[in-house]
This record gives structure tokens, sequence and C-alpha cells, in this order.
């Protein structure tokens, strides 16, 4: 969706705008500083570009997702909402006691593992099936995630296809 059909589609309501984005990073909402986003970012090793700005989600599940977006895009959008709430894909879809979450959009993967609690949390730029079969191959051989169930979402045929066989079993949704 381009910029002018968000900013019509937003003009004199209240939004939540999705950021679609590696450059994001989950931060214990105990440990969240307001005052001080992007260090947050730099902590994980994650260079806010001088075109980007970094904001915020609301607390899920005692977690808040900071993240790096587009100045011009976030202005626009808080200048025609009357609110604005941003959130990611990492804090998107169900929880899970045991098992992988994935999500695969605008080639980044967001990669979530649980075992009895949050254990990995990751977006990851996979521009490339190798990329996505490298970054799960790798997350097995530490956290053992192909004995698991996982759920995927986002672009389901991609991830139908290079993880056909990986995990014990897959729900896929829409």
């Amino acid at each position: 969706m381009t910029l002018d059909a968000v900013l019509k589609q937003c003009a004199g309501s209240s939004v939540e705008i999705v950021v679609d984005s590696h450059k994001c990073a989950l931060v214990p909402k105990e440990m969240f500083s307001a005052d001080n986003c992007a260090r947050h970012l730099a902590d994980m090793a994650i260079r806010v570009a001088s075109t980007e700005c970094v904001v915020c989600s609301e607390p899920v599940d005692g977690i808040v997702a900071v993240m790096a977006a587009d100045s011009v895009a976030v202005e626009s959008i808080r200048s025609a909402a009357t609110a604005v709430r941003f959130t990611s894909p990492l804090l998107m879809g169900k929880s899970l006691e045991r098992g992988t979450y994935l999500h695969l959009s605008e080639g980044v993967l967001y990669t979530r593992i649980y075992d009895a609690t949050l254990r990995f949390a990751e977006a990851v730029e996979a521009t490339t099936d190798g990329d996505i079969h490298f970054l799960l191959e790798s997350l097995h051989r530490i956290y053992g995630i192909y004995n698991m169930n996982a759920c995927a979402r986002g672009d389901v045929e991609r991830l139908k296809r290079v993880t056909k066989g990986l995990f014990r079993t897959i729900e896929f949704e829409a």
C-alpha cells in the first residue's frame, strides 16, 4: 500500500501501524526506557539511518517492540491521524506453550520460539529461500525447533515450500 493510500485511510482516525522491518528489538517492559528508545536498538547492534526515526509499541505480554521506521512516513501518518499506535509482526499472532512461530513478510522473517516462555524472538532479513533455510537450521541446532510444532503466517506459500518436511507439524494461518 502506498503512503498516499495509507494517509487517506487514516485521515482523522485512530490507527495502528505495523512496522514491517528487520530493524526491531523486543524489550521487557521493566527494562524499557521511553526517554532513549534508540539506545535499545543500539544495544542490539541495530543502526538507525538518518532517514529513520525510532517508534515503540504498547506493551504486549510485558514486552515492548522498538523499531526503526521511515521518518517521513511516520510524520505524515502522525499528522493525518488523530492517534497512532505502532506494532511489529514480532508481537502479532498467538503465543505458544511450546513451539515456533514464523511470520514472513516483505523479505523479513519474524521468528519466535517458546518453551514454557518466550526463549527467542528476532526479525531477520530473508530475501532468498536459502536465507530462511539457513536461519531455521541455525535455530534448530540451538533450540531443536524441528522437534516442536510450528505456526506460520504471512507469505505462507513460500514458507510451505521452504519448511516442507522440517517441522513435526506446522499450521499455516491466513
